[in-house]
């Protein structure tokens, strides 16, 4: 049994919790390690919150325990039980949102840009652009978290819980570049590793796939005020509208070297995010109702991207609308609308699967630092003993990804294990 945090039936705000052992004693928990479990407080009293969000011990913080009719209620499970606030069918589409992430990189070195299979090439262009689901998570986390939103200790978080893990993830890689003198150290003999090794933390170039995701979405860590700003006066919308306008045309960066290329690309998709959940009951009840018509023009789209364009995903470019690969990056509106019928799927089904994507959900973080290790070691165990490059069919790509994600998450694990809680400032959780 794990210790749970509850709220005194007596109390008056939700912000008087206490946390109770399994022996049944209470004491006080600080404001920090309520908001790390719930995510922001809540000042409403406890008489104008949903049962659902409140769960009562069997023995209460008091001298004398005195019985409730909450005492004897079942516990919920846990993936239910994370507190006021906590939308699982939410955590269902960041669980989600890691597997295509993964499976976008395992197609990638799978050699599937050459000569691929009409199967290879639906499959491909349906997981690539895997990041956009997963900047669209964030972004409707950070709105749904805004109450109470301070912005020092919103950074110290971020750079605890993700820019730290980050540095720590990039040190093996580092090391093995510098001893080796290949990577980001070819042809820098002359330069300080420090340096070095700086220059390309601050544009994820010390393993491209997949850290380039880090500098860039530091950028919308540090422009969370500005954000806010958006939201409070409603111009959403109107930021969206042409911003996505813009980045369909601006493409994406070639290597991942260019951050604010990247920002900017994956901007709308943010701020998507944030009006989803801000209008998030009128929105899923929207999709709802025309799921079908949306469904039928995303489907439209897709062919469109794979037959006419001859696409299997979004546009990279050495710079910014530069024309090279092509001009008009129909990915990115597809994948945005993709994600809303997601969403809305899965708060529809939400009790029969949010515990499958729980556990995918919770290492997410650990999960996208941890792959791209799996997969360097994969792809040269492929390569050993073989000049020819890697191919890999649907049941080799499959087998693979299976295989990327068990191995990671036992990395994940081992993790855990040995740090405990600090877990999360080396692997992000």
């Amino acid at each position: 049994m794990q210790d749970i945090l509850v709220a005194d039936p007596g109390a008056r705000h939700l912000r008087e919790v206490h946390k109770v052992d399994v022996a049944g004693h209470a004491y006080p928990v600080t404001n920090s390690t309520f908001e790390d479990t719930f995510g922001p407080m809540t000042d409403r009293p406890i008489g104008q919150l949903h049962p659902a969000e409140i769960a009562y011990p069997a023995v209460l913080p008091a001298k004398e325990a005195t019985a409730t009719p909450n005492a004897a209620a079942p516990r919920q499970p846990e993936g239910k039980a994370k507190g006021a606030g906590f939308l699982s069918y939410v955590h269902s589409l960041r669980g989600l949102s890691i597997i295509a992430v993964i499976a976008s990189h395992v197609a990638e070195l799978s050699g599937w840009d050459r000569g691929p299979s009409p199967l290879q090439r639906t499959l491909r262009t349906l997981f690539s652009n895997g990041t956009v689901p997963f900047v669209f998570v964030s972004g409707f986390l950070f709105q749904h978290l805004m109450p109470r939103f301070r912005y020092a200790l919103y950074l110290r978080r971020r750079l605890a819980t993700v820019i730290l893990p980050y540095l720590v993830v990039s040190v093996p890689t580092l090391l093995l570049q510098y001893v080796r003198g290949n990577g980001i150290y070819a042809g820098a003999e002359h330069a300080s590793p420090i340096v070095v090794a700086l220059r390309a933390c601050l544009v994820g170039a010390q393993m491209p796939l997949p850290l380039w995701y880090i500098p860039m979405i530091a950028l919308f860590f540090l422009a969370a005020p500005i954000l806010q700003v958006l939201e409070r006066r409603r111009w959403l919308v109107a930021t969206i509208i042409p911003s996505l306008l813009v980045a369909v045309f601006l493409h994406r960066s070639r290597e991942h070297r260019l951050v604010f290329q990247s920002a900017a690309y994956f901007l709308p998709i943010y701020l998507a995010g944030m009006w989803a959940s801000t209008r998030r009951e009128a929105m899923l009840a929207f999709v709802d109702r025309y799921g079908r018509t949306l469904l039928a023009i995303t489907v439209a789209a897709f062919v469109v991207e794979i037959v006419l364009q001859g696409r299997t995903g979004p546009i990279y470019s050495r710079h910014p609308f530069s024309t090279e690969a092509g001009v008009l990056d129909l990915d990115l509106p597809i994948k945005l609308l993709l994600s809303f019928l997601v969403l809305a799927l899965l708060r529809r089904y939400d009790t029969s699967v949010s515990w499958a994507f729980a556990g995918l959900a919770d290492a997410s973080f650990g999960l996208f630092f941890l792959h791209g290790y799996v997969l360097l070691a994969g792809a040269a165990a492929l390569r050993r003993g073989s000049a020819r490059p890697i191919h890999l069919g649907v049941g080799g790509f499959a087998l693979a990804l299976t295989g990327v994600v068990l191995v990671s998450m036992g990395g994940v694990r081992v993790v855990q294990r040995c740090l405990g809680r600090a877990s999360r400032y080396a692997i992000g959780c």
